[in-house]
């Protein structure tokens, strides 16, 4: 009795051996053949007698002769077929030679039948552990990108952070409301990845006025025919007769637009991550309106970095809406407890940006959902240090900062960054962490339970007695 072993190809109905015994292995391993499809039937057992006069008609006269040559005169062959997965089968076959008066049995078909189960499980398991190794590699490339990826948005927050100082210096040295608009478009231009081609312009009619451009430095003309304005995918696009390509723009006061040139690698981002028509409008008038009604520096930079965190935040890690609701009930408390203006407005701000360290924290950890592990908790803390970093280096302020950077403390000396207990936490500091708290509880999300206010007040007293207990 021989034995041999094949399986398919990627050619459909395309069969080649792997493996055989009696036969001669090395011309089989070379050939391929067909097998009837009314055979492909899973845990199929069929008993062949003369399976070359069988199979004769599915394959050429060339392949027959080889094939004859290639194996040794076959009286009988039991064949067991097994499907693998959708795209591989396999064939286990046992053959009687011509010349022997052996005929098989219920025993060979119950032993073929074991040996093929056992192979199939065998098969399975090493295609799922293939599969797994691949899966394994493209896991890890996908974490190098996105690891790059946080490289990227550390560089952009940073970038974001130092553009927020360069327009706060602005807005007290610039008095002239058309070099304002077109420096805030520079520095915009340096935290915005897709800014490499730009216009400022004045719309009249069907024309345009140059006032400034980025991008275009060997650009001779001072005015631009408008050749088309539609609406795109809710973007307006205007193009001209003068310059190749589309625009897209934003209105930023009066007849004054910005004209994005767009390609195809920024089309999309434009559209999927940035409402910039809405946002940068917005942004250009409250530099305008800071710049008439406002003449402290800090407090240009305190509405400014609320301004630019509500555009760059996209994925809402910041949560600027959250925290203006926690400075609310924060105010009110300390109206309550008799604060001056001066205290009360500091108290308003460090709620507005108790959590602005997260800007430079990793957006993979802040936006998981799923439980983070010891190392990724232990890099969350780090913002309330952080925090304090930004706040000291932009404002100046260290009574603000020092709020900010113990808004985690607790009263038994179980928080950070430092352990402090009791009265050594800035009673500011102590009256964010509770309305914070408080905020969070009775928000309404998208999942998490969101609770009553009375429920909410209780749970409050209760963290309350036991901190102090």
């Amino acid at each position: 009795m021989k034995n041999k072993i094949w399986m398919n190809s990627k050619k459909k109905n395309s069969w080649i051996w792997l493996a055989t015994l009696g036969h001669d292995n090395n011309i089989l391993k070379k050939m391929s053949f067909y097998i009837r499809a009314d055979d492909l039937i899973d845990e199929n057992i069929v008993l062949y007698d003369d399976v070359l006069e069988y199979r004769k008609k599915l394959m050429s006269q060339y392949t027959y002769e080889l094939l004859k040559k290639a194996t040794k005169p076959i009286k009988s062959t039991l064949s067991k077929y097994l499907k693998i997965d959708e795209k591989l089968w396999v064939v286990f076959s046992l053959d009687i030679s011509k010349d022997s008066e052996k005929n098989f049995s219920k025993d060979s078909q119950e032993t073929l039948k074991l040996f093929g189960n056992l192979a199939k499980i065998y098969l399975k398991n090493r295609i799922e552990k293939e599969k797994m190794i691949e899966l394994i590699k493209n896991l890890k490339y996908k974490n190098y990108e996105y690891q790059k990826l946080n490289e990227e948005l550390h560089n952009k927050y940073r970038t974001f952070i130092d553009s927020i100082y360069k327009l706060s210096k602005l807005l007290i040295s610039s008095s002239d409301e058309n070099y304002l608009i077109k420096e805030s478009l520079k520095i915009c231009a340096e935290s915005i990845p897709f800014f490499d081609k730009a216009i400022f312009a004045k719309k009249i009619d069907n024309k345009i006025i140059i006032k400034d451009s980025m991008g275009y430095e060997n650009l001779m003309v001072k005015e631009l025919k408008i050749q088309s304005e539609v609406k795109k995918n809710n973007m307006d696009i205007i193009s001209f007769s003068e310059i190749e390509g589309e625009f897209y723009q934003i209105k930023v006061f009066s007849q004054y637009y910005i004209l994005i040139k767009l390609n195809e690698k920024n089309r999309e981002y434009i559209i999927d991550e940035y409402n910039l028509s809405f946002k940068y409008e917005n942004i250009v008038h409250l530099l305008i309106k800071l710049k008439n009604r406002l003449n402290k520096e800090k407090f240009f930079s305190k509405n400014l970095i609320k301004a630019l965190i509500d555009l760059f935040d996209k994925n809402n890690i910041y949560k600027l809406k959250p925290s203006e609701k926690t400075a609310y009930y924060a105010t009110l408390i300390g109206k309550r407890m008799g604060f001056d203006e001066e205290r009360l407005e500091k108290l308003y701000w460090a709620a507005i940006f108790h959590d602005i360290g997260k800007v430079v924290i990793s957006q993979n950890i802040l936006i998981k959902t799923s439980n983070i592990t010891i190392e990724e908790y232990d890099e969350i803390k780090k913002h309330t240090i952080l925090g304090y970093e930004i706040i000291l280096k932009y404002f100046g302020d260290e009574e603000l900062a020092e709020i900010i950077k113990y808004h985690h403390e607790r009263y038994d000396g179980k928080g950070y960054p430092e352990g402090l207990k009791g009265e050594e936490i800035p009673i500011e500091s102590r009256i964010i962490a509770v309305v914070n708290a408080y905020a969070e509880m009775i928000t309404k999300k998208t999942y998490g339970i969101t609770l009553s206010k009375e429920e909410a007040k209780r749970r409050i007293k209760k963290k309350k007695q036991r901190e102090e207990s």
